[in-house]
């Protein structure tokens, strides 16, 4: 199951269309699709979110959508490995000089 949020909606006058950021929490992690509805400045606020979604929600199955993907975190941090690079960064810090 996945969960939505829209950002404001901007109204773009040169364009005549509204305009937004639909961001999807996946289990994969999140997806931001921007989207934009052609319509008049005064389309009740109701309307606007619903065309927005509808058209984010298009776009997200549409091949070559632009679409920013950010990977879920892991669940547990990476094993931390004992070597020669770990040695140095204990034996001399993080200093840089």
């Amino acid at each position: 199951m996945q969960s939505q949020t829209l950002s404001p909606a901007l109204y773009n006058a040169a364009e005549e269309a509204f305009e937004a950021i639909l961001t999807f929490d996946t289990d994969m992690g999140r997806v931001r699709v921007p989207t934009r509805l052609k319509a008049p400045v005064d389309l009740p606020t109701d309307m606007v979110e619903a065309g927005l979604i509808a058209e984010g929600r298009a776009a997200l199955d549409r091949p070559g959508a632009m679409k920013s993907r950010i990977a879920a975190a892991p669940a547990e941090p990476p094993e931390r490995r004992n070597g020669l690079i770990d040695i140095f960064f204990g034996f001399f810090g993080n200093r840089a000089a």
